[in-house]
């Protein structure tokens, strides 16, 4: 369901687990990144940042799960594309807790 309300979005939006794996991404995402859909579905999300930020990322995405008093954030980012030229993105990040086979509610 969370799918197909995606794909109505005027904007780029990935799912995304706190693994970093890619769940899902709506066409204008696959667009802003320069990726068919199909390419970024179960991806990493590590694929789209640049170089210098790779590792202190890994870093903040356990600290953001692991703060209770985080429920989500706002922010620009730098990020990269297939061809890896340096874009700049706004997230909008938004924990989701209720998980049931694998799939958001």
């Amino acid at each position: 369901m969370i799918k197909q309300e995606m794909d109505t979005y005027p904007h780029g939006a990935l799912l995304v687990t706190k693994e970093s794996k890619i769940s899902y991404a709506n066409e204008f995402a696959a667009m802003i990144f320069k990726y068919d859909q199909n390419e970024l579905i179960n991806g990493d999300l590590n694929s789209l940042l640049p170089k210098e930020v790779k590792d202190k990322h890994n870093k903040f995405v356990e600290d953001f799960f692991n703060d209770e008093n985080k429920e989500s954030l706002d922010k620009t980012v730098k990020a990269v594309n297939k061809f890896d030229k340096i874009i700049q993105i706004h997230i909008s990040v938004i924990k989701k807790k209720q998980m049931i086979n694998n799939k958001v509610n």
